[in-house]
């Protein structure tokens, strides 16, 4: 994987305002957010990644969704805010034997190496 710039922004601070950006339109959402600058353009989303959208908006236009390839957890809805499912996927991955276990979306093996990085 090819090298990368990481900056964390916290207790206030805030990146550089996308020059994409509407005057008066969010960074982000209230809880946060973040921006991904590519060598084709930027995404910005809200806190955990929600409502991801390409800068300037106007590349949404051409923008065609792709089919979810990752297994959706029972009972969520795409909200964290307003449901609890990651964590009941993961007690129920707990309780599962071994032998016939369904991995959860919040696995130690994706999560540990991510909380060394950050």
């Amino acid at each position: 994987m090819p090298e990368l710039k990481v900056y964390w922004y916290d207790g206030g601070l805030l990146p550089e305002r996308p020059e994409e950006l509407k005057d008066g339109k969010m960074m982000g959402d209230e809880n946060g957010g973040i921006i991904l600058v590519g060598t084709k353009g930027k995404i910005m989303t809200g806190c955990y990644g929600m409502n991801p959208t390409l800068l300037p908006t106007s590349k949404m236009r051409d923008f065609t969704p792709l089919s979810p390839t990752i297994p959706r957890i029972k009972g969520g809805n795409g909200n964290i805010w307003n449901t609890n499912a990651h964590e009941q996927d993961w007690i129920r991955a707990c309780k599962e034997s071994p032998k016939n276990r369904i991995e959860s979306s919040s696995n130690f093996q994706f999560s540990g190496p991510f909380s060394e990085t950050v």
